[in-house]
């Protein structure tokens, strides 16, 4: 009875005009009612943005595939990866002409990715027809609605090395306040069947104990990158003029690698962020805009 219930919410939920399930979601996931005139935390700059689209203009930085040209403009085109074709249907791909270690991902949204470690063990047909399947589906989240905007293509790129383990490799999510980095976001033994745990770090390198104890928590220590002053600069120059904004990196012995711009982590839900997170990041963005001015 209780899936049947909740299936039919999210039937009559999906009815409904999105800004009004947006709301509606908020006040359920968090509780209380959204402060939008006057935003306190994360959640709420986040929440403010989506509603009223203020991140349509900067569509282009959500954009796999434009971004590019965003990072290169800031004089950071050496944190790329290489990328070795782009197209806009996975039938004019020739993968003749890729090396045997590769990714394949869609510019326009989300957990769009084939990570291919070996060619010959590729199903390429599958392939193609998932990232065709992708390629003609809408970002799957409604109030994330500047993803609309980017006309959707296939991007294939280097392989980043998997750690010894063989999980993902570590991912550094530095969130930013107006040009500022405040603290790094750490997810790391992710795989293909699990997402890992997660950890939030000062810009020193401190734990500040900002997940919460739930199945992303991990008391593991992880160790402080060897180009954190490099990845830090990195995010300073490019969330300059975005009152905030997350911008991933990865970290090998020889440089720092360029990940993603991110406009609305996690949606704005941040679930497994404390408040005690939520409420620093929104007063980090108060001062910096604040110092702008």
């Amino acid at each position: 009875m209780n899936n049947k219930l909740l299936k039919l919410k999210q039937s009559v939920f999906k009815l409904l005009p999105w800004r009004i399930c947006y709301i509606l979601r908020f006040i359920c996931w968090k509780h209380r009612f959204p402060r939008i005139i006057h935003p306190k935390d994360y959640s709420d700059y986040i929440f403010r943005d989506n509603l009223l689209g203020r991140h349509n203009s900067h569509a282009f930085l959500a954009d796999k595939v434009e971004v590019r040209k965003y990072v290169e403009e800031r004089g950071l085109g050496d944190t790329l990866t290489k990328i070795y074709g782009v197209w806009d249907n996975a039938e004019k791909i020739d993968f003749t002409q890729l090396p045997n270690q590769f990714a394949l991902k869609c510019n326009h949204s989300c957990a769009t990715n084939i990570i291919c470690p070996d060619k010959s063990s590729l199903d390429i047909p599958s392939a193609c027809a998932q990232l065709n399947k992708w390629l003609n589906a809408k970002h799957d989240i409604r109030y994330e609605q500047h993803y609309r905007r980017i006309k959707p293509l296939i991007l294939c790129e280097e392989l980043i090395p998997c750690m010894p383990d063989g999980s993902f490799p570590i991912d550094y999510k530095i969130h930013c306040a107006n040009g500022t980095p405040v603290y790094i976001q750490v997810c790391f033994e992710r795989t293909e069947s699990s997402d890992g745990f997660r950890k939030i770090y000062s810009t020193n390198w401190e734990n500040l104990n900002f997940v919460k104890n739930d199945c992303y928590y991990s008391g593991q220590n992880i160790p402080r990158p060897q180009h954190l002053d490099e990845m830090l600069e990195a995010a300073s120059k490019l969330s300059k003029g975005l009152e905030y904004a997350r911008i991933d990196y990865y970290d090998t012995p020889d440089r720092i690698i360029f990940g993603e711009v991110t406009l609305t982590p996690m949606g704005g839900w941040l679930s497994y962020f404390t408040q005690e997170a939520l409420d620093y990041m929104g007063e980090m963005i108060k001062i910096n805009k604040q110092a702008r001015i």
